[in-house]
């Protein structure tokens, strides 16, 4: 099965990131969903992931060790989707996940 981590974003509503949940449920992405990270804790997509029992992690964008808290996040996942993630991914991330970093 391949682990995908989720990226979001601090005021998203979370509807891709339950399109992605079903799809995963419902067996059209032969994939499941190891970790949805977000920058902010009380967002309305954090809100659906919990109670999708999806689990989540919060990490600061302003954190100086942000790229390796990321990538900490990230451990276990084959695949990293972008679903209202606005920011720049730091080079460390990207170079971790060559070729398997979606933006949707």
């Amino acid at each position: 099965m391949i682990n995908l981590g989720i990226l979001i974003g601090p005021k998203g509503r979370g509807s891709n990131l339950l399109a992605i949940a079903n799809a995963c449920r419902s067996g059209q992405i032969g994939a499941s969903i190891h970790v949805v990270v977000s920058p902010v804790s009380g967002s309305e997509a954090v809100a659906k992931a919990t109670e999708k029992a999806l689990p989540v992690k919060v990490v600061t964008p302003s954190s100086t060790n942000y790229a390796k808290e990321l990538l900490a996040s990230l451990d276990g996942c084959d695949f990293v989707c972008l679903a209202g993630y606005m920011r720049l991914l730091p080079a460390e991330v990207l170079h971790a996940f060559p070729n398997r970093v979606l933006n949707i």
